[in-house]
């Protein structure tokens, strides 16, 4: 069965691309997909009407948004559509001039629904202002990574031609790479390059005690991963820490000034190199330049080109 991969350049693409979206987070069901486009009623008309709203609205971003680009998997053999995603490229950092009016859920209705989607929404929006205002990669429509393959096609390879595709195109731009990944999709970015910074719940809070809420509640309890690809990454072993031609040994007699954030230590070192240093699965990692190295144990690993 050949699959290939193929960038969306026409809307007649979208209607067997978001058919696969659908059967995608459905099977197995993500919460994170009900958050953003919710079925109103319990019909297969609701269900068909919640499919033309999302189709519509993702067209719209997509034609309104130069930072986004679709492509997708197709099976050779049957023309179907197996997989997609969406990648979003920034250049420039996307946060720079943040909205005058504060983003809110406008597809859920007004009132206490509402109010517990636009909670979920900060609780998204906050951690990435803090570490994505800079040009990166982002495969990202408002909540969830839109990268999906149908759940006919597990484990054939579609995931990976649409990983790399994204971490082809940073490596090509020299930039660094996020995803939210789900338990299940984790293994595949961890295999691309990415590295875990952290785990995440979104649940939001309860403005009315009522049993339509609590039950809306559990609905939209998600966990996830928070992961970062630095620029052209890969593992290297049993290496230095290398700046050009320097190597750096790191000591705390080096650290002249530190600005503390969540997980992020900045802070610049003697010979005027930046150098980042932060927690991601339990280890420490150092980044200097278009390197990052952290130790284990008395083993050393290297990240850089």
């Amino acid at each position: 069965m050949p699959l290939s991969l193929h960038p969306v350049i026409s809307d007649s693409e979208f209607d067997k691309l978001i058919d696969c979206e659908w059967a995608s987070y459905e099977t197995p069901h993500n919460p994170a997909w009900k958050f953003f486009y919710p079925i109103w009623g319990p019909t297969p008309e609701d269900r068909l009407a919640a499919i033309e709203e999302s189709k519509r609205r993702q067209l719209q971003l997509h034609h309104t948004r130069p930072s986004s680009h679709w492509v997708k998997v197709i099976n050779d053999d049957t023309g179907a559509v197996v997989g997609a995603a969406l990648w979003l490229v920034f250049e420039t950092n996307p946060y720079e001039h943040p909205p005058e009016e504060k983003a809110t859920c406008f597809w859920w209705p007004e009132g206490p629904k509402r109010q517990m989607a636009d909670e979920i929404m900060r609780q998204v929006m906050g951690p990435r202002v803090e570490r994505m205002s800079k040009p990166h990669l982002f495969p990202n429509a408002k909540l969830i990574d839109l990268c999906f393959v149908h759940p006919s096609h597990p484990r054939r390879g579609a995931g990976r031609l649409l990983v790399e595709w994204g971490v082809k195109k940073a490596d090509e731009m020299g930039l660094e790479a996020f995803v939210e990944s789900t338990l299940a999709g984790k293994p595949l970015y961890e295999s691309c390059g990415f590295l875990t910074m952290n785990g995440f719940e979104l649940k939001p809070s309860l403005p009315e005690e009522t049993e339509e809420l609590e039950k809306l509640q559990q609905d939209l309890w998600f966990n996830g991963y928070f992961m970062w690809r630095p620029r052209g990454a890969f593992l290297r072993r049993g290496r230095r820490l290398c700046h050009g031609r320097r190597i750096l040994r790191w000591n705390p007699s080096m650290l002249l000034d530190m600005d503390m954030s969540d997980s992020l230590f900045v802070f610049r070192v003697a010979i005027n190199l930046d150098i980042s240093l932060f927690k991601a699965d339990t280890h420490l990692y150092i980044c200097a330049g278009e390197n990052v190295c952290f130790e284990r144990g008395i083993r050393r690993y290297t990240w850089g080109l």
